[in-house]
């Protein structure tokens, strides 16, 4: 479930794909808490989620490949909770140079 917060990342995410045509991975991740095949599953639906909100927001579904890394590419430490929230993300990567937006 997406926050309320997640509403104006969203939208520029919207009109950074509008000005930036391509195809683009949702890359979803998690924190270490739980097994590999749970954390797998649970970045997939991360990234489904930020997938299906674009979309509504007027994103061509073509252009969004979601998928997920699970808790294997932290951002940050995931000894403390602050990290853990940290690593507990979507990004947006283009396809072509895997460079992610920066919200």
């Amino acid at each position: 479930t997406l926050k309320p917060t997640a509403k104006p990342v969203l939208e520029r995410a919207k009109a950074y794909l509008d000005q930036n045509p391509g195809t683009y991975y949702l890359d979803g991740h998690t924190d270490w808490i739980g097994s590999n095949q749970y954390n797998f599953s649970l970045g997939q639906k991360r990234a489904e989620s930020v997938y299906h909100a674009l979309v509504a927001l007027g994103v061509h579904e073509d252009v969004l490949i979601p998928r997920s890394f699970g808790e294997s590419r932290p951002f940050t430490t995931n000894e403390t909770d602050a990290g853990r929230s940290l690593n507990r993300r979507v990004e947006l990567i283009r396809q072509s140079n895997e460079t992610p937006f920066d919200y």
